[in-house]
Protein backbone atom coordinates (compact mmCIF):
# COMPACT_ATOMS: atom_id res chain seq x y z
CA UNK A 1 0.00 0.00 0.00
CA UNK A 2 1.43 3.21 -1.34
CA UNK A 3 0.97 5.37 2.46
CA UNK A 4 1.71 8.99 0.32
CA UNK A 5 -1.19 8.29 -1.94
CA UNK A 6 -3.25 8.11 1.01
CA UNK A 7 -2.37 10.83 2.98
CA UNK A 8 -2.41 12.93 -0.37
CA UNK A 9 -5.91 12.08 -0.65
CA UNK A 10 -6.73 12.48 3.30
CA UNK A 11 -4.97 16.03 2.64
CA UNK A 12 -6.74 16.49 -0.71
CA UNK A 13 -9.95 15.88 0.60
CA UNK A 14 -9.57 18.01 3.78
CA UNK A 15 -8.76 20.97 1.79
CA UNK A 16 -12.08 20.60 -0.59
CA UNK A 17 -14.34 19.87 2.27
CA UNK A 18 -13.03 22.71 4.67
CA UNK A 19 -12.70 25.02 1.49
CA UNK A 20 -14.54 28.62 1.86
CA UNK A 21 -15.58 28.35 -1.59
CA UNK A 22 -16.71 26.09 -3.84
CA UNK A 23 -19.98 24.00 -4.32
CA UNK A 24 -21.47 22.44 -1.65
CA UNK A 25 -22.33 19.57 -3.09
CA UNK A 26 -19.11 18.93 -4.04
CA UNK A 27 -17.69 19.57 -0.90
CA UNK A 28 -19.99 17.61 1.28
CA UNK A 29 -18.96 14.77 -0.75
CA UNK A 30 -15.37 15.59 0.06
CA UNK A 31 -16.25 15.22 3.35
CA UNK A 32 -17.78 12.05 3.39
CA UNK A 33 -14.69 10.68 1.36
CA UNK A 34 -12.51 12.24 3.88
CA UNK A 35 -14.98 10.51 6.86
CA UNK A 36 -14.78 7.34 4.60
CA UNK A 37 -10.74 7.03 4.75
CA UNK A 38 -10.99 7.73 8.24
CA UNK A 39 -12.59 5.27 8.97
CA UNK A 40 -10.94 2.42 6.51
CA UNK A 41 -7.96 2.98 8.21
CA UNK A 42 -9.22 3.16 11.53
CA UNK A 43 -8.81 6.90 12.29
CA UNK A 44 -12.18 7.60 14.06
CA UNK A 45 -10.99 11.06 15.24
CA UNK A 46 -10.70 11.87 11.41
CA UNK A 47 -13.92 10.67 10.80
CA UNK A 48 -15.36 12.52 13.70
CA UNK A 49 -13.82 15.54 11.97
CA UNK A 50 -14.87 14.79 8.23
CA UNK A 51 -18.76 14.40 9.17
CA UNK A 52 -18.41 17.04 11.56
CA UNK A 53 -17.77 19.23 8.15
CA UNK A 54 -20.44 17.46 6.38
CA UNK A 55 -22.96 18.13 8.73
CA UNK A 56 -22.35 21.60 8.96
CA UNK A 57 -22.96 21.91 4.79
CA UNK A 58 -26.22 19.81 4.86
CA UNK A 59 -28.29 23.68 5.34
CA UNK A 60 -25.91 24.46 2.46
CA UNK A 61 -26.82 21.52 -0.01
CA UNK A 62 -30.48 22.37 0.79
CA UNK A 63 -30.39 26.15 0.76
CA UNK A 64 -33.33 28.65 0.85
CA UNK A 65 -32.18 30.06 -2.43
CA UNK A 66 -34.87 26.68 -3.42
CA UNK A 67 -38.38 25.89 -3.27
CA UNK A 68 -39.39 23.53 -0.62
CA UNK A 69 -40.07 20.69 -2.82
CA UNK A 70 -36.06 21.48 -4.48
CA UNK A 71 -34.92 21.18 -0.97
CA UNK A 72 -35.88 17.73 -0.16
CA UNK A 73 -35.55 16.65 -3.59
CA UNK A 74 -31.72 17.82 -2.61
CA UNK A 75 -31.64 15.90 1.06
CA UNK A 76 -32.92 13.21 -0.89
CA UNK A 77 -29.45 12.39 -1.88
CA UNK A 78 -27.76 12.07 1.93
CA UNK A 79 -30.72 10.52 3.36
CA UNK A 80 -27.83 8.63 6.12
CA UNK A 81 -25.75 11.44 6.43
CA UNK A 82 -26.44 12.49 10.01
CA UNK A 83 -27.23 8.47 10.99
CA UNK A 84 -23.47 7.74 9.57
CA UNK A 85 -22.07 10.43 11.99
CA UNK A 86 -24.06 9.93 14.81
CA UNK A 87 -23.12 6.51 14.89
CA UNK A 88 -18.78 7.75 14.95
CA UNK A 89 -19.42 9.79 17.79
CA UNK A 90 -21.14 7.24 19.81
CA UNK A 91 -18.17 4.97 19.22
CA UNK A 92 -15.77 7.93 20.23
CA UNK A 93 -18.09 8.23 23.26
CA UNK A 94 -19.36 11.76 22.30
CA UNK A 95 -22.52 11.33 23.02
CA UNK A 96 -23.26 15.09 23.76
CA UNK A 97 -21.91 15.79 19.81
CA UNK A 98 -23.94 12.80 18.85
CA UNK A 99 -27.48 14.38 20.00
CA UNK A 100 -26.72 17.93 18.52
CA UNK A 101 -25.49 16.14 14.68
CA UNK A 102 -28.80 14.56 15.31
CA UNK A 103 -30.89 17.60 15.65
CA UNK A 104 -28.16 19.23 12.60
CA UNK A 105 -29.68 16.70 10.38
CA UNK A 106 -32.91 16.45 11.20
CA UNK A 107 -36.27 18.32 10.17
CA UNK A 108 -33.21 20.58 8.02
CA UNK A 109 -36.17 22.26 5.62
CA UNK A 110 -38.65 23.15 8.78
CA UNK A 111 -36.07 24.50 11.08
CA UNK A 112 -35.47 26.70 8.06
CA UNK A 113 -38.98 27.74 7.95
CA UNK A 114 -39.19 28.24 11.86
CA UNK A 115 -36.19 30.56 11.33
CA UNK A 116 -37.66 32.77 8.62
CA UNK A 117 -40.73 33.02 10.88
CA UNK A 118 -38.56 33.51 14.54
CA UNK A 119 -39.20 36.55 16.71
CA UNK A 120 -37.12 39.38 15.80
CA UNK A 121 -38.02 41.19 19.06
CA UNK A 122 -34.09 41.12 20.16
CA UNK A 123 -32.92 42.59 17.58
CA UNK A 124 -35.46 45.29 17.25
CA UNK A 125 -34.65 46.33 20.76
CA UNK A 126 -30.86 47.43 19.91
CA UNK A 127 -31.46 48.02 16.07
CA UNK A 128 -34.91 48.50 14.40
CA UNK A 129 -34.30 48.79 10.96
CA UNK A 130 -32.21 45.77 10.85
CA UNK A 131 -35.14 43.94 12.39
CA UNK A 132 -37.56 45.44 9.53
CA UNK A 133 -35.21 44.44 6.79
CA UNK A 134 -34.81 40.95 8.15
CA UNK A 135 -38.27 40.99 8.17
CA UNK A 136 -38.97 42.23 5.07
CA UNK A 137 -36.32 39.46 3.48
CA UNK A 138 -37.77 36.66 5.52
CA UNK A 139 -41.63 37.16 4.39
CA UNK A 140 -40.03 37.29 0.65
CA UNK A 141 -38.59 33.99 1.08
CA UNK A 142 -41.24 32.70 2.85
CA UNK A 143 -43.81 33.31 0.57
CA UNK A 144 -41.72 32.74 -2.45
CA UNK A 145 -40.57 29.01 -1.13
CA UNK A 146 -44.35 28.42 -1.06
CA UNK A 147 -45.72 30.04 -3.81
CA UNK A 148 -43.55 28.07 -5.81
CA UNK A 149 -44.31 24.87 -5.11
CA UNK A 150 -48.00 25.58 -5.17
CA UNK A 151 -47.16 26.85 -8.62
CA UNK A 152 -48.79 30.48 -7.78
CA UNK A 153 -48.50 33.53 -9.97
CA UNK A 154 -45.08 34.93 -7.98
CA UNK A 155 -45.69 37.89 -5.94
CA UNK A 156 -43.22 40.11 -4.29
CA UNK A 157 -43.55 43.30 -2.58
CA UNK A 158 -46.18 43.93 -4.72
CA UNK A 159 -44.85 42.93 -8.15
CA UNK A 160 -44.80 39.58 -10.09
CA UNK A 161 -42.46 37.32 -11.31
CA UNK A 162 -42.80 34.22 -13.36
CA UNK A 163 -40.79 31.08 -12.21
CA UNK A 164 -38.22 31.77 -15.09
CA UNK A 165 -36.21 34.52 -12.82
CA UNK A 166 -38.06 33.20 -9.69
CA UNK A 167 -33.98 31.33 -9.65
CA UNK A 168 -32.36 35.02 -9.61
CA UNK A 169 -34.91 36.45 -7.14
CA UNK A 170 -34.29 32.83 -4.77
CA UNK A 171 -30.80 33.30 -4.77
CA UNK A 172 -30.18 37.49 -3.92
CA UNK A 173 -33.02 36.62 -1.23
CA UNK A 174 -30.91 34.37 0.58
CA UNK A 175 -28.05 35.77 0.16
CA UNK A 176 -29.61 39.09 1.62
CA UNK A 177 -31.21 37.03 4.30
CA UNK A 178 -27.56 35.76 5.49
CA UNK A 179 -25.91 38.73 4.79
CA UNK A 180 -28.27 40.31 7.50
CA UNK A 181 -27.62 37.81 9.88
CA UNK A 182 -24.22 38.21 10.42
CA UNK A 183 -24.81 41.80 10.81
CA UNK A 184 -27.74 40.92 13.48
CA UNK A 185 -24.94 38.64 14.86
CA UNK A 186 -22.46 41.38 15.65
CA UNK A 187 -24.91 43.49 18.19
CA UNK A 188 -23.95 43.13 21.41
CA UNK A 189 -25.74 39.31 23.16
CA UNK A 190 -26.78 37.99 20.17
CA UNK A 191 -23.52 36.19 18.76
CA UNK A 192 -25.93 33.21 18.43
CA UNK A 193 -28.60 34.78 17.05
CA UNK A 194 -30.52 31.82 15.11
CA UNK A 195 -27.67 29.70 14.65
CA UNK A 196 -28.39 26.20 16.54
CA UNK A 197 -28.79 25.62 20.19
CA UNK A 198 -26.47 23.84 22.21
CA UNK A 199 -27.84 20.65 23.88
CA UNK A 200 -27.66 22.34 27.83
CA UNK A 201 -29.98 25.13 26.34
CA UNK A 202 -32.37 22.50 24.71
CA UNK A 203 -32.49 20.29 27.48
CA UNK A 204 -33.01 22.96 29.86
CA UNK A 205 -36.68 23.32 28.77
CA UNK A 206 -37.26 19.34 28.85
CA UNK A 207 -40.36 18.06 31.30
CA UNK A 208 -39.58 15.05 30.58
CA UNK A 209 -36.97 12.93 29.09
CA UNK A 210 -36.25 12.91 25.41
CA UNK A 211 -35.24 9.84 23.85
CA UNK A 212 -33.28 9.73 20.30
CA UNK A 213 -33.53 6.27 19.10
CA UNK A 214 -30.62 5.74 16.72
CA UNK A 215 -30.26 2.80 14.65
CA UNK A 216 -27.26 2.00 11.91
CA UNK A 217 -25.80 -1.33 10.25
CA UNK A 218 -26.14 -3.28 12.84
CA UNK A 219 -25.79 -1.38 15.93
CA UNK A 220 -28.66 0.58 17.70
CA UNK A 221 -28.41 2.82 20.60
CA UNK A 222 -30.54 5.12 22.37
CA UNK A 223 -29.42 9.01 23.87
CA UNK A 224 -31.67 9.95 26.61
CA UNK A 225 -31.72 13.49 27.17
CA UNK A 226 -32.85 15.31 30.29
CA UNK A 227 -32.91 19.21 32.10
CA UNK A 228 -30.03 17.14 34.16
CA UNK A 229 -28.25 16.55 31.56
CA UNK A 230 -25.33 19.84 32.12
CA UNK A 231 -24.79 17.73 35.33
CA UNK A 232 -25.56 13.74 34.37
CA UNK A 233 -24.45 13.94 31.21
CA UNK A 234 -26.42 12.25 27.87
CA UNK A 235 -27.08 9.06 28.96
CA UNK A 236 -26.12 6.36 26.53
CA UNK A 237 -27.79 3.05 26.23
CA UNK A 238 -26.94 -0.12 23.25
CA UNK A 239 -29.69 -1.58 22.15
CA UNK A 240 -29.46 -4.91 21.06
CA UNK A 241 -32.06 -7.36 19.07
CA UNK A 242 -32.68 -5.03 16.36
CA UNK A 243 -30.75 -3.96 13.52
CA UNK A 244 -31.25 -1.35 10.41
CA UNK A 245 -32.37 -4.29 7.94
CA UNK A 246 -34.81 -5.53 10.61
CA UNK A 247 -36.26 -2.22 11.17
CA UNK A 248 -36.72 -1.59 7.37
CA UNK A 249 -38.56 -4.59 7.23
CA UNK A 250 -40.72 -3.93 9.76
CA UNK A 251 -41.50 -0.23 8.70
CA UNK A 252 -42.67 -1.90 5.42
CA UNK A 253 -44.78 -4.52 6.62
CA UNK A 254 -46.52 -2.31 8.96
CA UNK A 255 -47.67 -0.34 5.76
CA UNK A 256 -49.14 -3.40 4.43
CA UNK A 257 -51.03 -5.32 6.70
CA UNK A 258 -54.02 -6.15 4.26
CA UNK A 259 -51.07 -8.45 2.61
CA UNK A 260 -49.48 -9.72 5.82
CA UNK A 261 -49.62 -13.80 6.04
CA UNK A 262 -49.86 -13.59 9.43
CA UNK A 263 -53.28 -11.95 11.04
CA UNK A 264 -53.03 -8.72 11.98
CA UNK A 265 -53.43 -9.18 15.79
CA UNK A 266 -50.47 -11.88 15.79
CA UNK A 267 -48.41 -9.52 13.52
CA UNK A 268 -48.86 -6.97 16.33
CA UNK A 269 -48.21 -9.20 19.11
CA UNK A 270 -45.03 -9.73 17.60
CA UNK A 271 -43.66 -6.15 16.65
CA UNK A 272 -45.05 -4.61 20.05
CA UNK A 273 -42.96 -7.46 21.88
CA UNK A 274 -39.84 -6.78 19.53
CA UNK A 275 -39.88 -2.97 20.27
CA UNK A 276 -40.63 -3.63 24.19
CA UNK A 277 -37.54 -6.06 24.77
CA UNK A 278 -35.33 -4.37 21.98
CA UNK A 279 -35.71 -0.96 23.01
CA UNK A 280 -38.35 0.41 25.11
CA UNK A 281 -38.00 -1.76 28.05
CA UNK A 282 -33.99 -0.97 28.40
CA UNK A 283 -34.52 2.38 27.78
CA UNK A 284 -37.04 2.87 30.91
CA UNK A 285 -34.94 0.32 32.85
CA UNK A 286 -32.01 2.86 32.31
CA UNK A 287 -33.94 6.18 33.93
CA UNK A 288 -35.22 4.07 36.51
CA UNK A 289 -38.92 4.17 35.63
CA UNK A 290 -41.40 2.24 37.70
CA UNK A 291 -44.76 0.86 36.87
CA UNK A 292 -47.53 3.55 37.99
CA UNK A 293 -50.81 1.73 39.94
CA UNK A 294 -53.86 1.74 37.68
CA UNK A 295 -55.37 4.92 39.23
CA UNK A 296 -52.14 7.02 38.71
CA UNK A 297 -51.03 9.26 35.78
CA UNK A 298 -47.48 8.40 34.44
CA UNK A 299 -44.81 10.92 34.03
CA UNK A 300 -44.32 11.46 30.00
CA UNK A 301 -41.66 10.68 27.67
CA UNK A 302 -40.63 12.02 24.28
CA UNK A 303 -39.66 9.73 21.36
CA UNK A 304 -37.79 10.58 19.08
CA UNK A 305 -36.84 7.88 16.72
CA UNK A 306 -34.31 8.32 13.57
CA UNK A 307 -34.86 6.27 9.88
CA UNK A 308 -36.87 3.47 9.53
CA UNK A 309 -37.80 3.60 13.45
CA UNK A 310 -39.69 6.91 12.71
CA UNK A 311 -42.48 4.61 11.66
CA UNK A 312 -42.86 1.99 14.56
CA UNK A 313 -45.47 2.35 17.29
CA UNK A 314 -43.07 2.53 19.89
CA UNK A 315 -45.70 4.36 22.45
CA UNK A 316 -47.77 0.82 21.94
CA UNK A 317 -44.42 -1.53 22.53
CA UNK A 318 -45.03 -4.51 25.06
CA UNK A 319 -45.98 -8.03 25.90
CA UNK A 320 -49.56 -8.35 24.51
CA UNK A 321 -49.76 -12.44 25.25
CA UNK A 322 -49.56 -12.24 28.94
CA UNK A 323 -51.64 -9.77 31.57
CA UNK A 324 -48.65 -9.70 33.82
CA UNK A 325 -48.24 -6.03 35.26
CA UNK A 326 -45.15 -4.24 34.12
CA UNK A 327 -45.13 -5.59 30.32
CA UNK A 328 -46.27 -2.72 28.52
CA UNK A 329 -44.84 0.71 27.98
CA UNK A 330 -48.18 2.98 28.65
CA UNK A 331 -47.77 1.23 32.49
CA UNK A 332 -45.22 3.57 32.66
CA UNK A 333 -44.93 6.37 30.60
CA UNK A 334 -47.57 8.70 28.73
CA UNK A 335 -45.50 8.81 25.36
CA UNK A 336 -45.34 11.65 23.01
CA UNK A 337 -43.48 12.43 19.90
CA UNK A 338 -41.25 14.90 18.59
CA UNK A 339 -39.48 15.55 15.24
CA UNK A 340 -36.91 17.30 17.16
CA UNK A 341 -35.28 18.85 20.12
CA UNK A 342 -35.40 21.85 18.81
CA UNK A 343 -39.29 22.49 17.89
CA UNK A 344 -40.00 21.22 21.17
CA UNK A 345 -37.53 23.73 22.54
CA UNK A 346 -39.87 26.54 20.85
CA UNK A 347 -43.48 25.19 21.31
CA UNK A 348 -42.21 24.90 25.06
CA UNK A 349 -41.04 28.37 25.00
CA UNK A 350 -44.20 29.78 22.69
CA UNK A 351 -46.92 32.09 24.92
CA UNK A 352 -49.28 30.26 27.31
CA UNK A 353 -52.34 29.62 25.40
CA UNK A 354 -55.08 32.19 25.35
CA UNK A 355 -57.82 31.72 28.15
CA UNK A 356 -60.60 31.69 25.92
CA UNK A 357 -60.02 28.87 23.39
CA UNK A 358 -62.36 27.99 20.35
CA UNK A 359 -62.78 24.83 17.75
CA UNK A 360 -62.85 24.77 14.68
CA UNK A 361 -64.30 21.49 13.72
CA UNK A 362 -63.79 20.42 9.91
CA UNK A 363 -66.27 16.94 8.73
CA UNK A 364 -65.94 15.47 5.17
CA UNK A 365 -68.69 12.66 5.21
CA UNK A 366 -69.37 12.70 1.06
CA UNK A 367 -66.08 13.73 -0.24
CA UNK A 368 -66.16 13.59 -4.04
CA UNK A 369 -64.11 10.64 -5.42
CA UNK A 370 -63.64 9.50 -1.84
CA UNK A 371 -65.41 6.79 -0.18
CA UNK A 372 -68.15 8.30 2.28
CA UNK A 373 -67.11 8.55 5.62
CA UNK A 374 -70.51 9.43 7.65
CA UNK A 375 -69.53 9.19 10.63
CA UNK A 376 -67.25 11.95 10.94
CA UNK A 377 -70.94 13.53 11.30
CA UNK A 378 -71.38 12.19 14.19
CA UNK A 379 -68.10 12.37 15.82
CA UNK A 380 -67.71 16.38 15.30
CA UNK A 381 -71.99 16.43 16.81
CA UNK A 382 -70.49 14.61 20.00
CA UNK A 383 -67.91 17.31 20.57
CA UNK A 384 -70.12 19.83 20.24
CA UNK A 385 -72.63 18.16 22.53
CA UNK A 386 -69.88 17.62 25.01
CA UNK A 387 -68.79 21.64 24.47
CA UNK A 388 -72.72 22.36 25.64
CA UNK A 389 -72.99 19.67 28.74
CA UNK A 390 -69.41 21.28 29.91
CA UNK A 391 -69.68 25.06 29.39
CA UNK A 392 -70.53 27.31 32.30
CA UNK A 393 -71.42 30.81 31.00
CA UNK A 394 -68.02 32.40 32.44
CA UNK A 395 -66.07 29.64 30.47
CA UNK A 396 -67.93 29.30 27.14
CA UNK A 397 -65.88 27.60 24.24
CA UNK A 398 -66.75 29.13 20.61
CA UNK A 399 -67.23 26.81 17.91
CA UNK A 400 -67.22 27.07 14.13
CA UNK A 401 -68.75 23.60 12.37
CA UNK A 402 -67.59 23.51 8.30
CA UNK A 403 -69.40 20.31 7.68
CA UNK A 404 -69.81 18.53 4.31
CA UNK A 405 -70.30 20.83 1.42
CA UNK A 406 -69.48 24.45 3.11
CA UNK A 407 -66.02 22.15 3.91
CA UNK A 408 -64.01 23.99 1.13
CA UNK A 409 -60.39 24.70 1.02
CA UNK A 410 -60.61 28.44 1.47
CA UNK A 411 -63.11 28.60 4.06
CA UNK A 412 -61.04 26.33 6.25
CA UNK A 413 -58.23 27.60 5.32
CA UNK A 414 -59.40 30.98 6.06
CA UNK A 415 -61.13 29.78 9.61
CA UNK A 416 -57.95 28.02 11.43
CA UNK A 417 -56.10 31.21 11.88
CA UNK A 418 -59.00 32.35 13.71
CA UNK A 419 -59.39 29.55 16.49
CA UNK A 420 -57.06 28.14 18.59
CA UNK A 421 -58.14 24.46 18.30
CA UNK A 422 -59.02 22.91 15.00
CA UNK A 423 -60.87 18.58 14.56
CA UNK A 424 -59.97 17.51 11.38
CA UNK A 425 -62.52 14.32 10.35
CA UNK A 426 -62.01 13.33 6.60
CA UNK A 427 -59.77 11.64 4.41
CA UNK A 428 -56.46 11.86 4.80
CA UNK A 429 -53.47 10.89 2.12
CA UNK A 430 -49.75 10.71 2.18
CA UNK A 431 -48.84 11.77 -0.83
CA UNK A 432 -46.04 8.75 -2.11
CA UNK A 433 -43.51 10.82 -3.80
CA UNK A 434 -43.91 14.86 -3.03
CA UNK A 435 -44.85 14.67 0.68
CA UNK A 436 -45.66 18.47 0.88
CA UNK A 437 -48.36 17.43 -0.90
CA UNK A 438 -49.86 15.41 1.54
CA UNK A 439 -53.64 16.24 1.51
CA UNK A 440 -56.72 16.50 3.91
CA UNK A 441 -59.47 15.98 0.99
CA UNK A 442 -61.96 18.82 1.10
CA UNK A 443 -65.19 19.44 -0.78
CA UNK A 444 -63.54 21.38 -3.12
CA UNK A 445 -59.93 19.77 -3.47
CA UNK A 446 -57.35 19.28 -1.27
CA UNK A 447 -56.14 20.77 1.67
CA UNK A 448 -52.39 20.48 1.72
CA UNK A 449 -49.31 19.60 3.94
CA UNK A 450 -48.16 23.28 1.76
CA UNK A 451 -51.55 25.02 2.48
CA UNK A 452 -51.31 24.45 6.32
CA UNK A 453 -47.26 25.35 6.34
CA UNK A 454 -47.53 28.39 4.17
CA UNK A 455 -49.96 30.36 6.90
CA UNK A 456 -48.82 30.25 10.50
CA UNK A 457 -51.65 30.96 12.80
CA UNK A 458 -51.14 33.36 15.78
CA UNK A 459 -54.13 31.79 17.81
CA UNK A 460 -53.01 27.96 17.39
CA UNK A 461 -52.72 25.52 20.39
CA UNK A 462 -54.05 22.03 19.53
CA UNK A 463 -54.75 20.31 16.43
CA UNK A 464 -56.27 16.70 16.40
CA UNK A 465 -56.32 14.94 13.15
CA UNK A 466 -58.54 12.37 13.20
CA UNK A 467 -58.36 11.02 10.06
CA UNK A 468 -55.72 8.73 8.05
CA UNK A 469 -51.97 8.79 7.81
CA UNK A 470 -51.33 12.05 9.29
CA UNK A 471 -48.22 11.18 10.61
CA UNK A 472 -47.24 8.15 8.27
CA UNK A 473 -44.17 9.98 6.07
CA UNK A 474 -41.88 9.50 3.82
CA UNK A 475 -39.55 6.79 3.70
CA UNK A 476 -37.50 8.23 2.03
CA UNK A 477 -36.97 11.36 3.87
CA UNK A 478 -37.96 10.13 7.32
CA UNK A 479 -35.12 12.20 9.25
CA UNK A 480 -37.54 15.55 7.53
CA UNK A 481 -40.57 13.99 9.28
CA UNK A 482 -42.99 15.33 6.48
CA UNK A 483 -46.50 14.59 7.05
CA UNK A 484 -49.34 16.62 8.60
CA UNK A 485 -48.66 16.36 12.65
CA UNK A 486 -45.06 18.10 12.40
CA UNK A 487 -46.92 20.74 9.78
CA UNK A 488 -49.03 21.74 12.39
CA UNK A 489 -46.33 21.76 14.51
CA UNK A 490 -44.31 24.11 12.28
CA UNK A 491 -47.62 26.40 11.60
CA UNK A 492 -47.64 27.18 15.18
CA UNK A 493 -49.42 24.38 16.88
CA UNK A 494 -47.93 23.36 20.00
CA UNK A 495 -49.51 20.08 20.21
CA UNK A 496 -51.25 17.59 17.66
CA UNK A 497 -53.03 14.03 17.47
CA UNK A 498 -52.44 11.94 14.64
CA UNK A 499 -52.56 8.75 13.01
CA UNK A 500 -49.69 6.65 12.07
CA UNK A 501 -51.29 5.00 9.46
CA UNK A 502 -55.05 4.70 8.13
CA UNK A 503 -57.62 4.12 10.98
CA UNK A 504 -61.07 2.65 10.49
CA UNK A 505 -64.44 4.63 10.39
CA UNK A 506 -65.89 3.82 13.95
CA UNK A 507 -62.81 4.21 15.81
CA UNK A 508 -61.88 7.77 15.29
CA UNK A 509 -65.57 9.43 17.06
CA UNK A 510 -64.87 6.85 19.69
CA UNK A 511 -61.11 8.39 20.37
CA UNK A 512 -62.11 11.91 19.81
CA UNK A 513 -65.10 11.50 22.56
CA UNK A 514 -63.05 10.11 25.17
CA UNK A 515 -60.56 13.15 24.71
CA UNK A 516 -62.59 15.73 24.24
CA UNK A 517 -64.07 14.27 27.52
CA UNK A 518 -61.28 14.39 29.82
CA UNK A 519 -60.22 17.65 27.94
CA UNK A 520 -63.26 19.61 28.65
CA UNK A 521 -63.06 18.26 32.23
CA UNK A 522 -59.81 20.52 32.88
CA UNK A 523 -56.03 20.23 33.09
CA UNK A 524 -53.22 22.76 34.06
CA UNK A 525 -54.08 25.87 35.80
CA UNK A 526 -58.08 24.67 35.17
CA UNK A 527 -58.60 25.38 31.93
CA UNK A 528 -60.25 23.46 29.02
CA UNK A 529 -59.23 22.04 26.05
CA UNK A 530 -55.88 23.32 26.48
CA UNK A 531 -53.12 21.36 24.17
CA UNK A 532 -51.05 21.02 27.01
CA UNK A 533 -53.32 18.40 28.14
CA UNK A 534 -53.77 16.63 24.69
CA UNK A 535 -51.26 13.46 26.06
CA UNK A 536 -52.60 12.79 28.67
CA UNK A 537 -56.43 13.22 27.27
CA UNK A 538 -55.14 10.55 24.45
CA UNK A 539 -53.32 7.86 26.59
CA UNK A 540 -57.09 7.86 28.71
CA UNK A 541 -58.44 7.27 25.56
CA UNK A 542 -56.63 4.34 24.41
CA UNK A 543 -56.62 2.90 27.43
CA UNK A 544 -60.48 3.01 27.59
CA UNK A 545 -60.30 1.47 23.87
CA UNK A 546 -58.27 -1.22 25.26
CA UNK A 547 -60.67 -1.56 28.18
CA UNK A 548 -63.42 -2.86 26.00
CA UNK A 549 -61.97 -5.06 24.04
CA UNK A 550 -60.66 -3.21 20.52
CA UNK A 551 -57.81 -4.72 18.57
CA UNK A 552 -55.00 -3.43 18.01
CA UNK A 553 -56.13 -1.66 14.75
CA UNK A 554 -58.04 0.11 16.89
CA UNK A 555 -55.61 2.47 19.40
CA UNK A 556 -52.00 1.46 18.02
CA UNK A 557 -52.33 4.18 15.45
CA UNK A 558 -53.06 7.13 17.45
CA UNK A 559 -49.95 8.96 18.41
CA UNK A 560 -49.29 12.62 20.01
CA UNK A 561 -46.42 14.77 18.90
CA UNK A 562 -45.48 18.14 20.75
CA UNK A 563 -45.84 19.72 24.30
Amino acid sequence: MNIPIIQQAFCAYRSAATATTGRPDVRIEAAFSWANLSTLFADRRGAFEGYAVALSMITRIAWLNRSIAQRYTKLKKYPNVAREAVFTAITLGEYEAAVEWLEAGRSVVWGQMRALRASLDAVRTLDSPLADKLQSTAAALDSLSTMADSGSTLRINGGHTDMEGASRLYYRLASDWEALLGKARTLPGLENFLLPKKLQELASVCAGPVVFLHIYGFHCDALIVTRECASRGVIHVPLEGLDADKAVRLSGDRGALPQQRQTPHTFFENLLALLWTSIVKPVLDAMSFKACAENETPPRVWWCPTGPLAFLPLHAAGLYRTEEPGTKVFEYVVSSYTPSLSVLHERMHQPDPIDSPSLLAISQPNTPNQNPIPKTQDEVAQIIELLALSEDPEAAIDVQWLDDADATVSAASTAMGAHSCVHFACHGIQHPSEPIKTTFKLADGDLTLLDIISAPHARADLAVLSACQTATGDTELAEEAVHMASGMLVAGYRSVIATMWSIRDDDGPRIAQIVYGKLLKGGSGGRKLQGADAAEALHHAVAALRSEGADFLSWVPFIHVGV
